[in-house]
């Protein structure tokens, strides 16, 4: 039996992080990593040093990368997927059996990269001040165990929580990434299971507050779908329920509008 070569240097402060953040996110791709953890120097810098690394981690078995590309800007190892490799899964999770990675389903990775592209976009919003006091929690971590009406302890599944503070204003939400991939019947039964968990009273006793809960779905048709199905729930369904559009989210998020009415009432009163 063949054995791994060792690695070619010590690990460095930011090469843990990266390993902390793929672990957590299962998936991300190479520009993900870029933007979350080379965000100084210009950005074609940035890139190159992201590219080094991840070309570094990846060939001592730290990360695997995925055998295809994703879309979107950028070029190399920028449009790469990564996961934990075999030497990665050791490190970050000492506590488990780590395997040689494989090949995943298409769904589950983008869903994947769908929500770490929701946590990069809040992290550079911390970092540039718009966000305080920010908290992510990402899946098992933000995962709620509770006692149902029937007697039985159900787990209700975010796919992700986050905390955060804006001015004066602090909010707290879940989050639901959608992509398009399932039908509406079971959008309905998931939300009916926040109602649920909202009547157990679990976390109004942890934060004083119940979160919103934000639906993040692809486009403009898909959320005036879910808008549909969730309409059709009761109270208090409509001041729980938040839906956006993905490049609208982190917006809605930070207690923002997510249209830009706004700006256009401005606009008129400038003309007028």
């Amino acid at each position: 039996m063949s054995r791994r070569r060792a690695p070619r240097i010590e690990l460095g402060d930011r090469d843990l992080a990266v390993l902390g953040s793929v672990g957590r996110l299962r998936f991300m791709s190479g520009d993900q990593v870029a933007r979350l953890h080379f965000a100084e120097g210009t950005p074609i810098g940035r890139q190159r040093r992201a590219q080094a690394a991840l070309r570094r981690l990846t060939e001592d078995g730290y990360l695997h990368r995925l055998p295809r590309r994703v879309g979107g800007a950028g070029s190399g190892s920028a449009r790469f997927v990564y996961h934990l490799g075999y030497r990665g899964q050791k490190l970050v999770w000492p506590d488990r059996a780590a395997r040689t990675p494989g090949d995943s389903g298409l769904l589950f990775v983008a869903h994947s990269l769908a929500i770490a592209a929701v946590v990069v976009e809040m992290r550079e919003a911390e970092q540039s001040g718009r966000v305080r006091a920010l908290r992510l929690q990402m899946e098992p971590a933000v995962w709620r165990h509770y006692v149902g009406s029937s007697g039985r302890v159900l787990v209700l599944k975010p796919d992700l929580g986050v905390q955060l503070a804006v001015g004066s204003g602090r909010f707290v939400w879940f989050v639901e990434v959608d992509r398009a991939t399932e039908g509406l019947k079971r959008i309905r039964t998931k939300a009916s299971q926040y109602l649920d968990y909202w009547r157990s009273g679990r976390e109004q006793e942890r934060l004083g507050v119940f979160p919103r809960v934000l639906w993040s779905v692809p486009d403009q048709k898909r959320l005036e779908a879910i808008e549909q199905a969730l309409g059709q729930l009761p109270d208090p369904a409509a001041g729980m329920f938040v839906v956006a559009t993905a490049d609208q989210t982190v917006r809605a998020l930070l207690g923002q509008p997510t249209t830009n009415e706004e700006e256009v009432r401005n606009a008129e009163q400038q003309r007028t």
